[in-house]
């Protein structure tokens, strides 16, 4: 369940070459905007200084923080947040749903306490889901 460092600084370093390269990203007045890298930068150090906000509250752990600082490089701050809010209320969704399944067939006594939820998953969804809302728009 981790996220190692030799995974997520090169995708940091990959983040600001692919907006170098390719200037189109993402908003929602305007899909197709010409990005620059200092909104990569922006948006990347938006979305960490809240992950690392909760990171520090012990919310989840450091590859999630930084994993949230590369989806930030690259879909910029305002979609970097919706998709770090959307990526919780997946996982919320998915807690509160083994929990209700976990009662109907154990009962309130069965209910297991569910530590460490690796949030890679939801994330990835989550950008999917905000990327979407964008060109469906």
């Amino acid at each position: 369940h981790r996220i190692p460092n030799y995974i997520s600084y090169p995708a940091c370093i990959a983040a600001v070459v692919a907006l170098s390269v390719t200037p189109p990203a993402l908003t929602w007045e305007q899909p197709l905007v010409v990005a620059s890298l200092n909104s990569a930068l922006y948006g990347g150090c938006v979305c960490f200084a809240i992950a690392f906000a909760v990171w520090l509250m012990g919310g989840f752990g450091g590859g999630d923080a930084k994993l949230t600082l590369v989806i930030g490089m690259i879909l910029g701050a305002e979609l970097g947040m919706m998709a770090f809010l959307v990526a919780q209320v997946l996982a919320a969704s998915f807690v509160l749903w083994n929990q209700a399944i976990d009662a109907v067939v154990f009962g309130w006594k069965g209910i297991r306490k569910i530590e460490g939820l690796p949030m890679a998953g939801f994330y990835s969804m989550a950008c999917l889901l905000v990327s979407l809302g964008v060109f469906l728009r």
